[in-house]
């Protein structure tokens, strides 16, 4: 992905949509969404929200729910810094618990999926956790080399080269903000 066309197709493309859907990792389910579908949220039955994104929408509280949030915010199209084993193994721990868990960020692709990825590389260590997590999410689902490095390096693997050349590394996500920059000041005229 490196042209214009590429690059429009990207942005304006529609997104799939993603409000709370269960997803298998070992013997439990962990609820994962996108923030831009929080209207068709179910969060009546969830325990913990873990957000990935920037921040937590207010109106969560005024919508009932009155579990607990664990942080650990992202940045988009970014990898992974800090303590992400520790923070992955005390949400493994709940989910272990019985409790229920959604994680989201804004689109429910880039850190969501690599969330999800990274769960299933320490429980059940498939030999590729972004095809086992995608095969059960999303086809869309961890969106750059360093999510799947991050990803990769739970199961002490190199990053599969085809995902070198499926993903977006910095260059591309630099050309593609600029781009998306000029079609938003464009649309002000």
């Amino acid at each position: 992905m490196n042209s214009r066309e590429d690059f429009t197709n990207y942005f304006l493309k529609e997104p799939c949509p993603h409000p709370g859907q269960k997803v298998v990792i070992g013997q439990y389910a962990v609820n994962a969404a996108a923030l831009i579908d929080k209207v068709r949220w179910d969060i009546s039955s969830i325990d913990i929200l873990v957000a990935l994104a920037e921040h937590v929408p207010a109106s969560i509280w005024s919508e009932g729910f009155l579990g607990l949030i664990f942080a650990y915010p992202l940045s988009d199209w970014g990898g992974v810094k800090g303590p992400w084993i520790k923070f992955l193994e005390n949400i493994w721990q709940e989910v272990a618990n019985g409790k229920q868990v959604l994680a989201f960020c804004e689109g429910g692709h880039g850190r969501t999926g690599t969330f999800l990825a990274s769960l299933i590389a320490i429980v059940e260590k498939p030999e590729d956790p972004i095809a086992t997590m995608r095969e059960r999410y999303c086809q869309d689902a961890v969106e750059t080399i360093y999510q799947a490095e991050a990803i990769f390096a739970l199961v002490n693997q190199e990053i599969p080269e085809h995902y070198r050349e499926e993903l977006l590394d910095s260059t591309t996500i630099s050309a593609m903000l600029e781009y998306w920059k000029t079609l938003k000041s464009k649309e002000k005229i």
